[in-house]
């Protein structure tokens, strides 16, 4: 004889995001390529504070380099949330 088992939906909230962001020294184009600042600090901060709201947090090039501090704050910040950090296999020089 079964049981009936009583399930309850669980919510997985889960954000993905194409932050295009370039390492050091490196801007893109558009009105942030004429002041040389793409607000990289500002940017990835915003996105630590976000991290709270979500379980599961996809993100698209976030591109990381030796010279670049930034991104090893933000990657820091998200393991101590609690967020295991999966990176994917890269492509091009900026590794």
């Amino acid at each position: 004889m079964c049981r009936a088992i009583e399930m309850r939906p669980t919510k997985v909230r889960i954000m993905a995001v194409n932050m295009c962001l370039l390492p050091a020294g490196i801007n893109f184009s558009g009105r942030f390529l004429l002041d040389g600042n793409d607000r990289k600090e500002e940017r990835l901060a915003a996105l630590a504070a976000l991290l709270d709201d979500y379980d599961i947090v996809l993100i698209n090039e976030l591109w990381g380099s030796i010279w670049s501090g930034h991104h090893r704050k933000f990657l820091s910040a998200a393991s101590c949330k609690g967020f295991n950090i999966v990176k994917g296999k890269q492509i091009g020089s900026f590794v």
